[in-house]
């Protein structure tokens, strides 16, 4: 037998483990077993889940390596130990929890079609765009902010390294969700003021979030819509947000920027590498997942460089991070 064949049969069966890893999540099995090892009828109390269920998950989590099981007690593997709520640098609930949940998992259910198409799928699969989706389902719309959050934890610390905001007033950050990132910059920068500008439904996020770190003085939080304008500023940071659009929307939105910024501003971009054909890297799989989801796409950074250009910016640098992210400034052609 070709040893090409359990290769691919595990990528085919790749989302029984995705809907696994979202159910260990979901269960906060993880957080449970952060307290130490524990029986099944234990874990049963604490997560309400149906015995026989919640058994047969275990069973596959042991065979994926998540939890060990000996003695009638199921104990946390490292593995396990990132699903943890306040597991450190980063935690991967949130990206279980939404990357394979209603919003996302429905679409791709369809990507044959985009892929025939080449349109989007949110609206056949979901009844309304990913964005409307979330605003009609308030629990999932929390889920992928916090998904949101851990994307900007991951990379908080390089953007503090690499990017100078010595010479800043107020940055703006565009569509910010809960303002986790540009909280993080003027945690780091205290002269630096804010604003988070997002749609209505991450509003009270945003003020909880810049009010627990004790930002609520110089962090405001506006809701808006971006295709129409944005607050004056003097850097536009913009973290996975111009990938989720087709490049007339993104310099619809970089417009907007440049129209509005004061004084020797500059835009900050944190977006994925997207390789050469050659070489294309995980962007090209988060780039169908834009494709399947939104409409948009990654792109390499001479195509972000053309976007810029065409708002009345000039790319000035890319700078590569330890992550998956790049980071590009630009500024005032």
């Amino acid at each position: 037998m070709s040893e090409e064949i359990p290769f691919v049969t595990d990528m085919i069966t790749g989302y029984f483990k995705s809907q696994i890893v979202r159910t260990l999540a979901t269960l906060s099995i993880a957080d449970w077993l952060a307290k130490g090892p524990a029986s099944l009828g234990h874990l049963v109390e604490k997560t309400g889940a149906d015995a026989d269920g919640l058994e047969r998950l275990l069973r596959a989590a042991v065979t994926l390596g998540f939890v060990v099981y000996a003695e009638g007690q199921y104990c946390a593997t490292a593995r396990l130990e990132v699903l943890r709520e306040d597991h450190a640098p980063v935690s991967l609930k949130y990206w279980a929890i939404s990357l394979a949940g209603p919003g996302h998992w429905g679409p791709w259910g369809r990507f044959p079609e985009a892929v025939k198409t080449g349109a989007v799928q949110s609206t056949a699969a979901l009844g309304l765009s990913l964005f409307e989706h979330f605003a009609a389902n308030p629990q999932e719309a929390a889920d992928f902010m916090r998904f949101m959050q851990a994307s900007s934890e991951s990379v908080q610390a390089e953007v503090l390294r690499l990017v100078d905001l010595s010479g800043a007033t107020c940055a703006v950050d565009v569509g910010g969700g809960n303002g986790a990132l540009l909280c993080a910059l003027a945690q780091a920068n205290p002269h630096l003021k804010g604003v988070v500008y997002d749609l209505p439904h991450s509003r009270d996020a945003g003020l909880a979030f810049a009010d627990a770190r004790g930002l609520a003085d110089r962090i405001t939080i506006e809701s808006g819509d971006f295709f129409a304008s944005v607050p004056a500023g003097d850097v536009y940071l913009m973290k996975w947000i111009l990938h989720d659009w087709d490049d007339s929307a993104c310099v619809k939105i970089l417009s907007n920027c440049r129209r509005a910024i004061t004084g020797q501003g500059r835009v900050v971009l944190v977006e994925y590498r997207l390789g050469e054909i050659s070489d294309p890297g995980r962007g090209a799989l988060a780039d169908l997942n834009m494709l399947t989801l939104t409409g948009g796409r990654e792109r390499t950074a001479a195509q972000y460089g053309q976007l810029l250009d065409a708002a009345g910016f000039r790319l000035e640098s890319v700078k590569p991070t330890v992550t998956l992210f790049d980071i590009l400034e630009a500024v005032t052609a």
